[in-house]
C-alpha cells in the first residue's frame, strides 16, 4: 500500500509533522544501566518487512527500534532513533512477526495513533527496524531495559516516558 503524503497526514492531524523534538543529553546516555545488547538484525520498514524478517528471529523476544536513516549526499551517516518497542517470546501476539502486523497495516492508513501514522508513513525508503533478540533474558528484564532506554535516550515517537525526561517532553 502507498504511504500517506505529508498533506494527508496534516489534513487529518493539522500540524507540521516533520518537526520532532530530539533530546541529546550525554549525562543520561552515560547513566544507562543495561546489559550489552547483541548485534541487531536490520530490516527496511516497508510493506515487505514481514517477508524480509529472518525466520530465525520471527518468534523471538526482545527489543525493536525504528531508525530514520536519511540519505544525505555527504558524510558522516546520520541515524535518528525514532521509537523503541519490545516483544515477548513464543507464538503470542507479542513476538516480532505478529507485532509487525500492526505497523505494516498502518502504512497508508490515517486511522491510527498519531505516532504510528508518522512512524510508518513519513519517511518511506529511509526507515529501518533494528531487531535485538534477547531470548536469554526474561520478559521483565526486557521491559526494564526498554523503559530505561526510553527514559534516557528519549525517542521522539515514544509517548511512554517518565522521570525527569517526561517533564521536558513537548511533542504535541
Amino acid at each position: 500500500m502507498a504511504v500517506l503524503s505529508i498533506q494527508e497526514i496534516n489534513n487529518h492531524f493539522i500540524d507540521n509533522r516533520y518537526l520532532l523534538n530530539v533530546i541529546h543529553q550525554p549525562d543520561l546516555w552515560n547513566s544507562l544501566n543495561i546489559p550489552q545488547l547483541p548485534t541487531p538484525v536490520k530490516v527496511k520498514f516497508d510493506d515487505d518487512i514481514k517477508t524480509n524478517m529472518p525466520q530465525a528471529i520471527k518468534n523471538n523476544k526482545g527489543l525493536y527500534m525504528f531508525f530514520l536513516e536519511p540519505l544525505h549526499p555527504f558524510e558522516p551517516t546520520i541515524n535518528h532513533l525514532l521509537y523503541i518497542g519490545r516483544v515477548r517470546e513464543g507464538q503470542t501476539n507479542f513476538n516480532f512477526f505478529k507485532r509487525f502486523d500492526e505497523y505494516k497495516n498502518q502504512i497508508g492508513n490515517i486511522n491510527g495513533s498519531l505516532n504510528k501514522v508518522l512512524l510508518t508513513n513519513l519517511w518511506p525508503d529511509y526507515t529501518h527496524v533494528y531487531f535485538y533478540s534477547l531470548d536469554n533474558l526474561t520478559d521483565d528484564e526486557i521491559a526494564r531495559i526498554e523503559d530505561e532506554i526510553i527514559k534516557k535516550i528519549i525517542p521522539p515517537l515514544n509517548s511512554k516516558i517518565g522521570g525527569k525526561t517526561e517533564q521536558t517532553r513537548n511533542l504535541y
